[in-house]
């Protein structure tokens, strides 16, 4: 389930683990579209760390590099139709 409560599947992703991140580090994430089309996605994800004596500053160095290619638009299976209903119950999109 995405956006709209649509039906996508993951093709390929591909993840470069540049610097390490300790648990409990603060991290942050931007996630840039290279190419939006009918059914394929692809979305390129970078992670950087957060000073953690200023949650505002984000440290230069790149934590880990990340490039993600989605099938979109599935078709969703006639057992899972009534799924969105009970999503949208819960969840704050």
């Amino acid at each position: 389930m995405a956006s709209s409560y649509q039906r996508i599947a993951g093709v390929h992703l591909s993840i470069s683990h540049l610097k390490p991140a300790q648990l409990g580090d603060p991290v942050f994430a931007e996630a840039i579209t290279l190419s939006v089309g009918k059914t394929i996605q692809v979305w390129e994800v970078q992670v950087w760390k957060i000073d953690p004596s200023n949650s505002k500053q984000i440290l230069g160095i790149i934590n880990s590099s990340s490039r993600v290619t989605l099938l979109c638009n599935l078709p969703m299976p006639e057992h899972e139709k009534d799924t969105s209903a009970r999503i949208r119950k819960y969840a704050k999109l």
